[in-house]
């Protein structure tokens, strides 16, 4: 008989002894999604400025340019976060970065990153206003991009950046933007719509 405690033990419950901290904060979080999913509690909160107005301040832009110019052969992403305002006002305040990976045609974030963002928005207060995204070329909305939002709630907004964020004219001018109206449904906003609507004041 073997009375050495570590042989009675599982390979998961020694394996589990040697965690890092990092590996064990990953596990107890992926445990936390299964247990959203079995419960089915959506990740991101229901935030809806459906035809709503957005102020976003100039060093949101701009940060977000940075930052999607970094990936010079992929797609890029990033997530704006703000406070739903009153009478349909939302000002965004954050950018948000997840860990993503990518393409030149596509990108993709774990459902483990969904989750920490959903702990730092519990955390500051805030709700997920804004996806945005670039494209090697042209500023549309692909099938994917109807499909692979970071929010299932009407209201939520897509923001495309061409050219991988090399945009030469103002930011608004030269982005294409969509609100989710519902079931991956979208509606382009045409220019006159997206400038009465997104400002920096």
């Amino acid at each position: 008989m073997n009375d050495d405690p570590t042989a009675q033990a599982t390979g998961d419950d020694r394996h589990a002894r040697y965690l890092t901290g990092t590996e064990r904060e990953d596990r107890l979080l992926e445990e936390r999604i299964a247990d959203i999913r079995r419960r089915e509690v959506p990740l991101v909160l229901p935030t809806s400025n459906l035809g709503g107005a957005y102020q976003v301040p100039p060093s949101i832009t701009t940060e977000t340019i940075a930052h999607l110019r970094r990936y010079r052969v992929t797609e890029a992403v990033c997530f704006w976060l703000g406070t739903p305002g009153a009478e349909q006002r939302a000002r965004i305040s954050e950018i948000w970065v997840p860990e993503f990976t990518a393409t030149p045609v596509s990108y993709d974030i774990q459902p483990l990153e969904m989750l920490r963002l959903k702990q730092h928005l519990d955390e500051k207060s805030l709700a997920l206003l804004v996806q945005v995204h670039s494209h090697p070329g042209g500023a549309f909305h692909s099938r994917r991009d109807d499909l692979n939002a970071a929010s299932p709630w009407p209201g939520f907004i897509s923001v495309v950046v061409p050219d991988h964020g090399n945009i030469s004219g103002g930011f608004w001018e030269s982005v294409e933007i969509y609100e989710l109206l519902g079931s991956a449904s979208w509606k382009h906003l045409e220019t006159r719509e997206k400038l009465e609507r997104f400002h920096d004041h």
